[in-house]
């Protein structure tokens, strides 16, 4: 296995504009104010990486912002992939998202590597609810295509929730606990 090293100084991109108009189906989408920073890009090694964005699309009925931010490293040639200190905030309103809003924040560590998906000190705040845990995931290397029977047959997940308040189908919960195995 030969080792080829990529690196790249800087990448900045600023008040990008991209335009998407479905004539068939009359969707019409637009990304504005887009986005992206990245420095000290090498194989192997974390560098830091910014993305935002503003959407604002009519199927589905959809507008707001996207912002991320993170360290970034990649080992393509070991096939590993792994983001530190991720958080990824989304304010999005329109008819088509559930309640006609959401905030939403969610802050990780990811790993990914050609069979397995782990998100470590996972919390999720989602319109001012907020479940915390871990998340591991097996198996990934043999989905072969995204539709839900290829992608979940050969999972293995186990993880773990917790949630000090949280409103779910109506319900109020406290003090609430998910373990999950599949």
């Amino acid at each position: 296995l030969t080792k080829q090293v990529v690196a790249l100084k800087l990448i900045d991109l600023k008040n990008v504009t991209i335009n998407w108009q479905n004539l068939q189906t009359g969707q019409k989408s637009k990304i504005d104010q887009l986005s992206l920073q990245a420095s000290n890009i090498r194989e192997g090694d974390f560098f830091p990486i910014k993305l935002s964005l503003n959407v604002n699309s009519n199927k589905p009925n959809v507008i707001g912002n996207i912002n991320l931010s993170g360290k970034f490293r990649a080992s393509t040639w070991r096939k590993q992939y792994q983001l530190r200190d991720f958080i990824l905030i989304t304010k999005l309103r329109g008819k088509d998202v559930p309640q006609g809003k959401v905030n939403a924040q969610l802050k990780s560590d990811v790993a990914i590597t050609n069979n397995e998906f782990k998100a470590t000190g996972l919390s999720l705040t989602l319109n001012g609810d907020t479940v915390t845990g871990n998340l591991d995931a097996t198996g990934i290397n043999k989905i072969t295509a995204f539709d839900s029977n290829s992608i979940m047959r050969p999972l293995n997940i186990k993880g773990g929730f917790n949630s000090k308040r949280l409103r779910f189908a109506g319900m109020n919960l406290t003090n609430a606990k998910l373990n999950l195995q599949g």
